[in-house]
């Protein structure tokens, strides 16, 4: 399939996916405001710790305002784009459900993310736009278009690294069939990078820069904006990403031609 027969795809079946939930508009509309209020966690947090003590070091309220919108939007764009994937997939793989995907004209690594998209990140994606843009305009940084392409560059980056990570789970589902362990470590995984990784030792900073790269799309967007790392220092980095999505589909692909059906 080529590119925008992969675009129509995904749209026709995002699109059902939107009708199915607006066939009860009061239960949507409910779920929306709900993940609003659950958004703001992260910007009441900010404004306890800077009111009540010296904040995050290295950190205006402002900036770490900036870091939570950043985190709060990748947490609505893993949960619209992925999330549903990697709880779905593995239960058909258990049933045996998983078989007649491998029946389709389609090649398994994009029809898997195209038949993945769920409205659940629709709250927390509107409410990092706002905060993001709130601290924007409360922190008067300094933002020049080199910083905002490198925010979205990084940000783009930490998104295909939460691609690769999927594809790594759902493949190790393929490989041993249960998997909510896996699952689950990741989950944890990800509540560090919530936090500015800079609070943490020179090796934890190193393992989600390099080993596991969730910072490229929390820590280093935002750091980059604000002007705060120099660009070269980006090049190893792009380096890291290349190799970790390399190995993930390679992984992928392999994980495919190993499979045999768990059940049905």
């Amino acid at each position: 399939m080529k590119l925008m027969e992969y675009w129509k795809f995904w749209k026709d079946y995002f699109k059902m996916e939107i009708m199915a939930h607006l066939a009860y508009p009061n239960q949507f509309v409910m779920f929306i405001f709900a993940s609003l209020v659950f958004s703001a966690a992260g910007p009441i947090f900010a404004i306890l710790i800077y009111s009540t003590g010296h904040g995050i070091p290295g950190w205006t309220f402002e900036e770490f305002l900036l870091f939570s919108g950043t985190v709060t939007l990748f947490s609505g764009l893993v949960l619209t784009f992925f999330v549903a994937q990697i709880w779905r997939i593995p239960r058909q793989i258990e049933n045996g459900e998983f078989d007649k995907h491998l029946l389709r004209p389609i090649h398994m690594v994009p029809y898997t993310f195209l038949t993945g998209s769920d409205v659940d990140g629709f709250g927390n994606i509107i409410a990092g736009l706002v905060i993001i843009g709130y601290a924007i305009f409360a922190g008067n940084f300094h933002i020049t278009l080199l910083s905002i392409m490198l925010y979205i560059i990084l940000f783009i980056l930490g998104i295909l690294i939460e691609f690769c990570i999927t594809l790594y789970i759902i493949g190790l589902s393929l490989l041993f069939v249960k998997s909510e362990t896996i699952r689950q470590i990741m989950d944890t995984v990800f509540e560090f990078v919530r936090n500015p990784i800079n609070i943490y030792s020179g090796f934890v900073q190193f393992i989600f820069t390099f080993i596991i790269p969730y910072s490229l799309a929390t820590y280093y967007p935002v750091q980059a904006l604000l002007g705060k790392v120099n660009p070269v220092y980006f090049v190893p980095i792009f380096a890291a990403v290349a190799v970790f999505m390399t190995f993930a589909i390679a992984f992928f692909n392999f994980t495919i031609k190993k499979y045999t059906s768990a059940g049905g």
